[in-house]
């Protein structure tokens, strides 16, 4: 008796599921795939009041967007997003198969010290029912500053930029690269600086500095987002290679002239002084 009640209870389970139809949990089953991997800082972590991301996309990006724009993204273009942990791992348990690009970083933060890993490849395969293991990955000098110019000099404290340190500098001497805001022209000590193609977009896509065409300053003009003059690389004073792309600019008039000149620049250095760059 206590086994017909048994079998009639699993029998009514079985039609309810079919009549409601009942969905199960598909994590951990062969429908899903997941992904892992682990980074590491040159030099140190940074701020931990940073938070760090990483995202899996099916589409390229060449910098990292805003925290807006990543959920205004997630499930159409951006396919999962992890917080990178305290120790560096970060996990992406389910996901479906495919293909993807690989982006590392912090949303939209210029104190973030660090240049974002973006994957120029789709090099993450996820098979279902197995895990992908990314190769660690260290993340390089880099991020955003501004530089500044003032008619009347008031001011040249973020006039000046010094890629080894990674701050602005209000002297040419200890400048890498130096923003002469009257002619428009980014200017090095010695031949220190060329262009490179403003197509494909992003740092990501100069993977060597040029062996020669360094030339001492560059023009760069400080509106106009959409000019030819958007990505170039400099030769800092200790021999390595910075490379660096224009994201924006501005300025300020008083009095009928203009008073403030401004430039936005994006940055990754290459710490080991080799002309390849590792992303």
């Amino acid at each position: 008796m206590r086994k017909a009640a048994s079998l009639l209870a699993f029998l009514l389970l079985v039609a309810g599921c079919e009549t409601n139809k009942c969905h199960y949990p598909t994590q951990g089953t062969l429908e899903v795939g997941e992904v892992k991997g682990k980074i590491s800082y040159y030099g140190g972590r940074p701020e931990d009041h940073i938070n760090k991301y990483a995202f899996l996309s099916r589409l390229h990006f060449s910098s990292m967007p805003s925290y807006h724009n990543a959920m205004v993204y997630l499930n159409d273009i951006i396919t999962r997003i992890s917080h990178i942990r305290p120790n560096g791992e970060y996990l992406f348990p389910d996901v479906p198969p495919g293909y993807y690009y690989l982006n590392i970083g912090a949303f939209d933060s210029p104190t973030f010290r660090f240049m974002s890993y973006h994957s120029v490849t789709a090099y993450v395969v996820v098979e279902k029912g197995k895990t992908f293991q990314v190769s660690d990955i260290q993340l390089l000098p880099g991020g955003k500053t501004s530089l500044a110019w003032y008619l009347d000099g008031s001011d040249s404290t973020s006039q000046g930029f010094n890629f080894p340190k990674g701050t602005n500098v209000s002297s040419p001497d200890s400048a890498d690269l130096w923003y002469d805001g009257e002619y428009e022209i980014l200017v090095t000590r010695g031949d220190n600086i060329t262009r490179m193609p403003a197509e494909p977009e992003g740092l990501c896509f100069i993977s060597c500095a040029p062996d020669t065409g360094y030339y001492s300053e560059l023009f760069v003009p400080y509106v106009g987002v959409g000019d030819t003059m958007r990505h170039f690389v400099v030769r800092t004073q200790d021999g390595r290679y910075a490379k660096c792309r224009k994201t924006g600019g501005g300025y300020n008039v008083h009095s009928d002239s203009v008073r403030y000149r401004r430039i936005d620049i994006q940055w990754m250095l290459q710490p080991d002084g080799s002309k390849e760059f590792s992303y």
